[in-house]
């Protein structure tokens, strides 16, 4: 993973609200620690 992209999901994964990155057509493309265990994933 590259440094920006690191930082990024530290960003995303500092925040106590859920955070999705999604596409115009419904494809998740990066989401935080707190949507995935809403989710029951990792």
């Amino acid at each position: 993973m590259r440094a920006d992209d690191e930082a990024f999901h530290q960003l995303l994964n500092a925040s106590t609200d859920s955070v999705l990155l999604i596409e115009t057509d419904g494809t998740i493309v990066m989401l935080n620690e707190i949507v995935a265990r809403r989710l029951g994933r990792t």
